[in-house]
């Protein structure tokens, strides 16, 4: 996180929503892509969770360069996910993010979700890893193993959300051709 004031918020009006002392996690200040430079194949996974791209302090998660370098920050075996932008309002960005995270990756895949608080009521997300296919490689038994504990996320939510409407899979197919 760039702002150590929305970690502080995070933790005064979300305290169930995150585990701030959870040894798996280690929570930074820091620019994430001057940070993520720093790194060659230590992270299992990178979550990019950033504000909008055309932002000062956004812009720079957006661009081939940051991409690679979470590319090359990345264990072999270890996931990347970014948030895209909305599929219906800012498909442009969607369109451009997807494109240059296939550049850094060779498995880059679209998914969606409910996000509510926002116009369209979904949001896009990209999934993407050096050798994992969220698709091909999902193994139905490893969640059922603890989706039991989970609020939102099981087998069925896993698969509806790599399903794409017709209009997002022809645009996405053309960029990656």
């Amino acid at each position: 996180e760039v702002d150590a004031l929305v970690i502080e918020a995070a933790k005064k009006y979300l305290p169930t929503a995150v585990e701030f002392d959870s040894p798996k996690a280690d929570i930074v200040i820091a620019n994430g892509a001057e940070y993520v430079r720093n790194f060659k194949e230590e992270f299992d996974v990178i979550i990019v969770d950033s504000t909008d791209p055309t932002s000062g302090e956004g812009g720079h998660l957006f661009t081939e360069e940051f991409y690679q370098a979470c590319h090359d920050a990345l264990k072999e075996g270890g996931v990347f996910s970014a948030e895209t932008e909305d599929p219906f309002y800012d498909f442009g960005w969607l369109k451009l993010a997807y494109k240059r995270i296939s550049k850094a990756f060779p498995i880059a895949k679209v998914y969606l979700g409910f996000m509510t608080t926002y116009p369209s009521g979904m949001w896009s997300y990209t999934f993407a890893s050096k050798n994992i296919d969220p698709i091909k490689d999902f193994d139905p038994e490893k969640v059922k193993k603890f989706d039991k504990e989970l609020k939102y996320y099981n087998e069925d939510i896993h698969i509806a959300s790599f399903a794409l409407p017709n209009f997002l899979k022809e645009e996405l197919e053309k960029l990656v051709k």
